[in-house]
């Protein structure tokens, strides 16, 4: 890959030289290619990477889906992703992670997790799937601001 500038903003938008890519089979491939590494976000493609700009988190979940005793984020750009991590809040806006990386939730998709919230709201729980629910400050790595 050629030395571009490529940045994803704290919306989900992606723009490459200050103009917003909106092909939808670009945005899924860049969100395949997407890694993480010493906390710089790169594109990996072709056994080339090429470093990018992320302003908040590299993900967008849209929607979460129950399917078969687990939840599923729905991702912006397609993808569908089993919910691995505890849900946390950074500037009273809730994440959580997929591969390790973080995902923003759309308030949509907070909504529909929200009906998986213990009767405490302490935990998010869905069949087989249990997770905590880290309120912002707690001291958890996740639940600091």
């Amino acid at each position: 890959m050629v030395n571009i500038k490529i940045l994803l903003d704290k919306e989900g938008n992606w723009y490459y030289a200050g103009q917003q890519i909106i092909n939808e089979k670009v945005i899924e491939l860049f969100y395949k290619s997407l890694t993480c590494k010493s906390g710089h976000y790169y594109l990996v493609y072709n056994g080339e990477e090429q470093k990018i700009c992320v302003e908040d988190a590299p993900y967008f979940a849209e929607g979460v889906v129950e399917k078969d005793s687990w939840l599923y984020l729905k991702l912006k750009g397609g993808l569908m992703f089993p919910m691995e991590g505890p849900v946390y809040f950074k500037n009273r806006i809730p994440y959580t992670t997929v591969n390790n990386l973080p995902v923003k939730f759309t308030r949509k998709a907070f909504w529909a997790l929200s009906r998986y919230f213990s009767e405490d709201g302490q935990k998010v729980i869905c069949g087989n799937f249990c997770t905590k629910i880290v309120e912002e400050g707690e001291g958890d790595e996740k639940g600091t601001s």
